[in-house]
């Protein structure tokens, strides 16, 4: 007669090892974040070619480069920066990630396990100076990604900023010889409270390192404005799991 195991499904905990999960279930709390937003418009043709089906472009086609400084989390203090693409989801609008790097493991493997962000290990430096911001986002061996610099740094209004909620793709392991899963959107859920927002003319650059970090890719056609913010974040679960493809 077998001697099956006494644990059942829901006692496994919100991630493995089962013994000492790598990070807890939802919400995650990261109070006292800053938030760097670089808008910029980019290339048609390259907007087309990289939104997934069923995301429509932003006009003008824009982006934005979204470096959070997180020094309080469930994963100990991270850096993230993320290129996203300005996109709507039928009538709403949202921006699709898509490259990040994270500095912290523990955060990398949770923000890519949870909300499938396309996240990849790399380092964010951030230099206050005297009426001006500098950054450095940059691959695992020093090779920079991207560079900015905001100047003329002003006082901002909190309720005109505007984080737009993010959307990525989660695409299923490809491991089983059975039916394919779908791939599907997820849309991360975060609640922001925003505060001393400031905003700021910025230059920025975007290089590549490899195959692997292809942030050079971008095309920045013109600068917009750049935004830097403090926020108090909460990451909750989300009731919205889309639909890959266009809406019929």
């Amino acid at each position: 007669m077998p001697d099956y195991g006494l644990v059942a499904a829901e006692e496994l905990g919100p991630t493995t090892p089962q013994l000492a999960p790598l990070y807890p279930a939802l919400p995650w709390e990261m109070p006292g974040a800053r938030i760097i937003k670089l808008a910029y418009e980019v290339g048609t043709e390259f907007i087309r070619h990289t939104l997934p089906a069923g995301l429509a472009r932003s006009t003008p086609p824009y982006g934005t480069l979204l470096v959070y400084d997180v020094p309080e989390s469930p994963f100990g203090p991270y850096r993230m920066a993320a290129q996203t693409l300005a996109c709507r989801y039928r009538n709403f609008a949202r921006v699709y990630v898509l490259q990040a790097v994270v500095d912290n493991p523990v955060a990398l493997a949770a923000l890519r396990e949870v909300w499938s962000y396309p996240a990849a290990p790399g380092t964010v430096q951030l230099t206050d100076g005297d009426g001006e911001v500098g950054g450095l986002v940059a691959a695992p061996d020093g090779s920079p990604l991207a560079r900015f610099t905001l100047r003329g740094v002003q006082g901002a209004e909190a309720e005109r900023v505007v984080i737009d909620g993010e959307l990525t793709a989660r695409v299923p392991p490809r491991f089983s010889t059975g039916e394919p899963e779908p791939v599907r959107l997820i849309q991360v859920n975060r609640a922001f409270a925003l505060s001393d927002p400031s905003r700021a003319q910025f230059t920025i650059e975007f290089t590549s390192s490899g195959e692997r970090y292809p942030w050079g890719a971008v095309p920045v056609t013109n600068l917009i404005i750049a935004i830097d913010t403090r926020a108090d974040l909460e990451y909750a679960p989300t009731d919205h799991v889309l639909d890959y493809f266009p809406p019929s």
